[in-house]
């Protein structure tokens, strides 16, 4: 994997309130009226094909523009995706093809495959544990739905290198790479090995794999699950463990333990799958039920993974609760892609705008479509809310540090008070038609009374919003404002303004919208 986790691992809250070069909100109210069909998903690969897909490499461009921007690491000084960022993007095709048996997509499996071939002849050079396993784990896939043996016995070199990286060190577990950088054994190198241990015991029929697939889970189990869903994402050097919150980590762990049940049909381990897709449904959506942006670069993969291994959840361990949370999804992504070519941006709950959008990020719209049942929905879909805080866009503003929670709030968290200018939290409303609506805010005012600006789709409805003192950090109240939205998105800002006068600082919560 290369950025941010290279040199740049950021905390969530950083990720969040970045000011982002990539493309990111668009045009504002007016949500789409169609339908999240089949033909939708198609017409979604298509575009998404059109756009970043090299027939002449067989490789995907990393940028729509198809220029070199950020995140500038894969060939041609990155002209094409990274090394696992191809890897996602080729089991989006697969996403495609096993929803579609289309044979253009089966094709496509094995292109991509040449092509990456092509770029990577040496695919040990990588010293990263994870991109290999991404690969691997891709290859797997591959395997179940063309039979082509090669396919396979990339896989089983793949996991036969990797697992050089195991030690004693933590207890066990793959290290995240073999250069010493950042060192650390984590979710993404350890859970996704034992998914693919797994698999090869099975295709192999080798219990040798059987054997390295427990020893894989239970590392991560005892070192990095704290129960009750909540995985951490490492376990580092001189660190211990870290309570980074992405979204595949509880999907990978999610899909790792499913593999378990299937061998052992321990109903201990579909607890912990559950457990742990539940704690994001819960906790890392932006409205109660659209997966929340996580950033650019790396992370709009994350969610794709994250809604891969729900599907794998349904139609390998039976939870079928779960499809109306992938239908959702699927049509919040659908009805915000971009007018003028078709491409999902890396919000699900807003539309880009007309800047470059990155490949990974596209393509886990593309994902989401062909991995929701389409449900034929119509129109603007609605979330229940609450808006939360913690998961909104945020620019110059964070999320409490775990070192000093309150208590009362909802969520896994809340932003911290903000007092400057150029400083904001936005959040994304759907609403079926235009009206009035209740916008109650949920906040706590320790320093005394604060001011913020309340803007709605760019507009400034009340230049100077009171919130009263609660006298302490860990008590909270409630403002409500009834103001006018449209059908559609609408984006709603609290901003500080220093023209107000106040300059306290405010906890914020969340926000709930009713009619």
């Amino acid at each position: 994997m290369i950025g941010w986790r290279k040199g740049k691992r950021w905390l969530v809250a950083t990720l969040m309130s970045a000011m982002l070069s990539v493309s990111l909100f668009g045009p504002i109210g007016g949500g789409k009226a169609e339908a999240f069909t089949e033909a939708n998903a198609v017409q979604a690969m298509d575009d998404f094909l059109n756009t970043f897909y090299d027939p002449a490499k067989k490789y995907f461009y990393t940028n729509s523009d198809r220029q070199i921007h950020s995140h500038a690491s894969g060939p041609e000084n990155g002209l094409y995706t990274d090394y696992w960022w191809e890897a996602q993007l080729w089991e989006t095709v697969m996403d495609a093809y096993e929803r579609t048996a289309n044979a253009e997509y089966y094709n496509l499996i094995g292109d991509i495959y040449d092509g990456f071939r092509a770029a990577y002849p040496d695919w040990e050079s990588n010293p990263f544990n994870d991109d290999i396993g991404w690969w691997a784990l891709g290859a797997l896939r591959a395997y179940d739905l063309t039979g082509e043996s090669r396919y396979k016995d990339m896989a089983k070199d793949m996991f036969d290198f990797i697992w050089q990286s195991w030690s004693s060190d933590f207890g066990g577990g793959i290290w995240w790479n073999r250069i010493g950088f950042l060192p650390q054994k984590n979710v993404a190198t350890n859970a996704t090995a034992a998914v693919i241990a797994m698999k090869l015991y099975r295709v192999l029929n080798d219990n040798d794999y059987l054997e390295k697939a427990n020893q894989l889970y239970d590392w991560v189990e005892t070192t990095l699950y704290a129960g009750d869903g909540y995985i951490y994402d490492q376990y580092r050097q001189g660190e211990g463990v870290k309570d980074w919150e992405f979204t595949y980590d509880f999907g990978l762990f999610a899909g790792a333990s499913v593999e378990m049940y299937k061998e052992t049909l321990d109903t201990t381990y579909l607890a912990h799958a559950t457990d742990s897709v539940d704690w994001v449904f819960r906790n890392m959506t932006t409205d109660g039920k659209t997966l929340l942006y996580e950033g650019p670069d790396d992370a709009p993969l994350f969610k794709m993974i994250f809604a891969r291994n729900v599907r794998k959840l349904i139609n390998e361990a039976g939870q079928t609760q779960y499809e109306d949370f992938l239908a959702f999804n699927a049509s919040q992504a659908w009805n915000h892609r971009r007018d003028a070519d078709g491409i999902i941006g890396p919000d699900w709950s807003i539309a880009p705008d007309d800047g470059y959008i990155q490949s990974g990020a596209a393509a886990a719209g593309v994902s989401i479509l062909f991995l929701a049942v389409p449900d034929n929905t119509t129109g603007t879909v609605v979330a229940p809310g609450p808006y939360e805080a913690e998961n909104a866009f945020k620019s110059g503003v964070n999320n409490e540090p775990n070192s000093l929670e309150r208590a009362g709030y909802s969520g896994r968290g809340y932003v911290a008070g903000w007092n400057a200018d150029n400083t904001y939290v936005t959040f994304a409303v759907n609403a079926l038609a235009a009206g009035n609506y209740d916008l109650t805010f949920h906040y706590s005012a320790g320093a005394g009374h604060a001011v913020r600006e309340l803007q709605v789709n760019g507009a400034a409805v009340r230049p100077a919003l009171s919130f009263g003192g609660t006298g302490n950090w860990s008590a909270w109240d409630t403002v409500t404002v009834n103001t006018a939205l449209s059908a559609g998105t609408n984006l709603i800002r609290l901003a500080f303004n220093s023209g107000t006068g106040s300059s306290n600082y405010l906890n914020l919560d969340y926000l709930q919208v009713t009619q």
